[in-house]
């Protein structure tokens, strides 16, 4: 199934904001815009936006506040490692990895945190880029169900993940 079929089945589709990749600036950095009042913009934001790309090849999806948060694995390494975890959830093939679309029950923001267990891996949690012509598998064959999380704390601890700044549970028996 196209991705852009599965942000309809999920509900996201209005948070899908057309870009054209290629374009580079006098710095060498891709040009793409965002949303007028962006992280905050309403649906006619990105009704307006789209309309004014009318020719692009890829897309961000937003995912602030729709409970979705997106593993980005960038090597083999990374791979290897959420599939021990056998989620079994939607994915997209990139071209350095895979992105695993997950659920967070008890959404709250966070950060994204990067390079998870000394992988390519990280956790999105604000938007994610995807090329139009990208497929979503495993979608149809687990019948629609994406993997939840409870909460944040709950697939921190599925990944073997403290953030930083938070203090291990070895750390905290030591200072008992």
């Amino acid at each position: 199934m196209r991705i852009g079929t599965f942000l309809k089945n999920v509900g996201l589709s209005d948070k899908k904001l057309n870009y054209t990749t290629g374009g580079v600036n006098e710095k060498g950095k891709k040009i793409f815009t965002l949303p007028k009042g962006y992280p905050n913009f309403t649906l006619d934001n990105v009704i307006s936006h789209n309309n004014k790309q009318k020719d692009f090849n890829a897309f961000y999806i937003y995912l602030k506040d729709t409970g979705f948060v997106v593993l980005d694995c960038d090597d083999k390494a990374s791979i290897d490692y959420i599939e021990t975890f056998n989620l079994n959830t939607p994915f997209t093939k990139t071209t350095k990895g895979r992105h695993y679309y997950i659920k967070v029950n008890q959404y709250e923001f966070f950060k994204k945190q990067l390079k998870i267990n000394d992988t390519e891996l990280d956790i999105i949690t604000d938007y994610i880029s995807e090329n139009i012509n990208r497929e979503m598998y495993n979608y149809d064959e687990i019948d629609g169900m994406i993997y939840a999380f409870e909460d944040k704390h709950a697939l921190f601890k599925k990944l073997d993940y403290i953030p930083k700044g938070t203090k291990s549970p070895t750390d905290v028996k030591k200072n008992s």
